[in-house]
């Protein structure tokens, strides 16, 4: 049973504001839809009661997707608010056997998912093992996305390798996006396209295979609302990471990212050339947060922040876990950087004379 107007209103309300539920709880008590009393139990806090109905009617309530392996969700208010499809479940046996799109298509039937806030596409099988998230691209595109859905993320879960998924042509789904706050992507290949997400507030991409396509969308992107845009990029080539500090540098003049308050630069393999341009780049004074971890950066870099420190002091948090950098010159950093988290230095490899650094996502 569904009432569009009075979830129309539930879609735009602030998160806390419960008054719209409890609305919409009245409209289906009249109409006998036990529903309405999960509702007004979930936002009085009436935990067994809630349980209780739950117990009674998820069968009907959640159809297929009731038991579905591969399937997890959590409620709020009497309404699914985040649900992940997919996902790899015990390691040894492999990621689970379900299809996106047909998965997500008996979601966007139910009632109960009509004020659903966060989605993810997590692994499944793929007996070539190549997995692409091509059908999660296709389903969002035949079944659209709910007006109330805040945060999507597409992820390779923990069983295949990065560097063997792909997302494909993320573009097709901006269109049906504006409502979107934050999209975080966890997968090897991607074309982002042009990116056009108006309310977007949270950015952040995994992976190893950065490329200067990838890195062209973002400084051509139509965000106004950005505050938050982690990227990692690798460095081999061979799993797509092509870019180089020069393909970054546009981004530090600041005008495409005004807003942005924690900005991320991580997996980079130019991380020791990156410091001087960020301390005279407009950028850095106006971060809160900024991440440099899981890159090549070495004591050359370390000492270009600590020669620097006044430009970084005003960090709440300088990210710079597992680099290159030696514990002397990680002591010099914490002195003057207290915030700065510096765990888990790696050592380099050596090999006939020749020093090598890799990043940390990459394979």
């Amino acid at each position: 049973m569904l009432n569009p107007e009075l979830e129309a209103e539930i879609a735009r309300a602030a998160p806390d504001d419960t008054a719209p539920y409890l609305v919409y709880a009245d409209w289906l008590i009249e109409k006998g839809d036990p529903r309405g009393e999960l509702i007004v139990a979930a936002v009085r806090g009436e935990r067994d009661r809630e349980q209780e109905l739950h117990e009674a009617h998820d069968a009907a309530w959640l159809g297929e997707l009731h038991g579905m392996e591969g399937v997890s969700k959590s409620w709020r208010n009497g309404f699914l608010f985040g649900i992940t499809i997919g996902g790899t479940g015990n390691k040894r046996w492999g990621a689970v056997e379900l299809d996106h799109r047909e998965v997500y298509g008996k979601l966007r039937a139910l009632p109960v998912a009509s004020q659903l806030r966060h989605l993810t596409f997590d692994a499944t099988a793929d007996d070539d093992g190549m997995p692409d998230w091509w059908d999660a691209i296709h389903a969002i595109v035949e079944h659209g996305l709910p007006a109330s859905l805040r945060g999507l993320e597409f992820d390779k879960g923990e069983y295949w390798d990065i560097s063997s998924t792909e997302l494909g042509e993320l573009a097709r789904i901006y269109p049906l996006a504006a409502t979107l706050e934050q999209l975080r992507i966890r997968l090897g290949h991607m074309e982002l396209g042009k990116i056009v997400l108006p309310a977007l507030r949270d950015f952040e991409v995994t992976t190893g295979g950065f490329t200067k396509d990838n890195m062209q969308s973002v400084l051509d992107a139509e965000w106004p609302e950005l505050e938050r845009l982690i990227l990692t990029f690798g460095d081999n080539e061979d799993y797509g990471a092509e870019c180089q500090l020069a393909d970054v540098l546009p981004l530090l003049d600041g005008s495409r990212i005004p807003n942005v308050r924690a900005l991320g630069i991580a997996n980079a393999p130019f991380l020791d050339d990156l410091i001087p341009e960020l301390v005279r780049s407009p950028v850095l004074p106006r971060l809160t947060t900024l991440d440099l971890s899981l890159g090549t950066m070495s004591d050359a870099g370390a000492d270009a922040i600590a020669k620097h420190a006044d430009a970084f002091k005003h960090l709440a948090k300088l990210d710079l876990h597992r680099n290159f950098i030696s514990d002397a010159a990680c002591a010099r950093v914490r002195e003057l950087l207290p915030q700065a988290d510096l765990a888990k230095q790696e050592a380099a490899d050596e090999y006939d004379g020749e020093v090598y650094r890799y990043c940390k996502i990459g394979e």
